[in-house]
């Protein structure tokens, strides 16, 4: 299992759309929630986000 150990963020133009990846290393699911919170974009038409914590995971669409 690999673990984060620094933050970061990507941005790709594919056909006029614009897709955003970012990264970082969490200790917790609040960590998870807060930093998906902080780095969604309200504008966007989706914003998904993805955690893992030791053997727990999640993923979500907004």
């Amino acid at each position: 299992m690999f673990t984060l150990e620094r933050y970061k963020s990507i941005d790709q133009i594919i056909k006029k759309n614009r897709f955003v990846a970012t990264v970082g290393p969490i200790a917790s699911e609040h960590d998870a929630k807060n930093f998906i919170a902080a780095h969604s974009d309200l504008r966007a038409k989706l914003n998904c986000g993805v955690w893992r914590v030791g053997q727990s995971y999640r993923c979500r669409r907004a």
